[in-house]
């Protein structure tokens, strides 16, 4: 959401870029303008986002951290063949980028979980600790049916943010789909039962439940929240009594993007400043 004081913020940084205009301090200009794309692009500002990091490249072609935000404008915006290629630009210049290969990995995973799990293995290389990194692989493991994998992913997350939600809720949510439902549960029932627990959050509880054949419980916690139709989708997806699992997300209500994982899109969601789109 876009705050009054964020908008004030980004105004300010843009009048005091226009009032610096072609005055000295090059490079300080362009972190400020570097700084205003990033927060642009946050606040879903996509013109200001793209006109500012198009005026980056247009001085320095090789500026990675432009291209970086361009490739993210793009792929916010749902145009992702664009994305792709400007993904592709950054990691040309630098294969290691963890923002490009989070972002491109975000842009590919549902067509190619495998390619995407290869975008997400290339980032870890350069962050190690990269929890966001950590959990979107696992997310391309399950996508592949490989849990097992999945699940040392999601821990791996854990072990550096033990109270990290996306990496706890898609724990549980790889736990219920290989068999393991009562583990599932005692993980995700005390997120759900937080004050600040999303509606996110209690869909993928109640996804749980409906694995573990509790598909009454689930409907109706689903239905507080979706309308009928929304519902009936989610539900579909679920083998009934215990049968090997696919991957299920939530169905998305209407006007509401559909996720893959409890953390929201950066720009499709991921990068290197370690933000989180939020449960």
């Amino acid at each position: 959401m876009v705050t009054t004081n964020r908008i004030f913020r980004a105004s300010g940084a843009l009048a005091v870029l226009l009032a610096l205009g072609g005055c000295g301090g090059g490079d300080r200009i362009t972190a400020e303008r570097a700084h205003l794309a990033d927060v642009a692009v946050e606040n879903g500002m996509y013109d200001l986002a793209l006109q500012l990091a198009d005026d980056m490249i247009q001085k320095d072609p090789s500026n990675i951290r432009a291209l970086e935000v361009r490739a993210d404008t793009l792929a916010a915006l749902g145009k992702r063949d664009q994305a792709i290629t400007a993904w592709q630009a950054v990691l040309t210049r630098d294969p290691g980028s963890v923002r490009a290969n989070a972002g491109m990995g975000k842009t590919v995973l549902r067509d190619n979980p495998a390619a995407a799990a290869g975008y997400f293995e290339r980032g870890l290389k350069t962050d190690p600790k990269d929890v966001v990194l950590m959990n979107d692989l696992g997310i391309a493991l399950d996508l592949q049916d490989r849990h097992a994998e999945a699940q040392v992913a999601y821990r791996r997350a854990l072990a550096v943010r033990p109270d990290d939600t996306p990496s706890t809720v898609d724990l549980a949510l790889s736990l219920a789909m290989s068999g393991q439902g009562a583990e599932a549960m005692a993980l995700i029932d005390p997120v759900a039962a937080r004050p600040d627990a999303t509606p996110e959050v209690r869909h993928n509880r109640a996804i749980i439940l409906a694995w573990a054949g509790h598909r009454a419980e689930a409907e109706k916690i689903l239905s507080a929240d979706l309308p009928p139709e929304a519902v009936a989708r989610t539900l579909a997806q679920v083998p009934a009594g215990g049968a090997a699992a696919r991957v299920v997300r939530p169905a998305a209500a209407p006007g509401q993007s559909d996720k893959l994982s409890t953390s929201a899109p950066v720009p499709l969601q991921s990068d290197s400043s370690n933000r989180r789109g939020g449960s």
